[in-house]
């Protein structure tokens, strides 16, 4: 049995961003590929091979106390 906090890999990582037509325009030119939402959307998901990530917009666009991603 592995011990507790043994992390081996992860699927997803999500970020916040106060500017998701800008985020999108980044990542997109670093090769990410958008399988849902994009510059105008509140929520995008990118494909990074077998993995995700994903951008939530924070439309305070202040520290994001009290938000969370999966």
């Amino acid at each position: 049995m592995e011990s507790p906090g043994h992390v081996e890999s992860l699927n997803a990582i999500t970020l916040m961003t106060g500017h998701m037509s800008g985020a999108v325009a980044f990542y997109v030119a670093m090769g990410f590929v958008v399988v849902y939402g994009g510059p105008d959307a509140g929520f995008t998901s990118f494909r990074a091979g077998h993995n995700h990530l994903r951008l939530q917009l924070d439309t305070d666009a202040r520290p994001f106390e009290g938000r969370w991603g999966r």
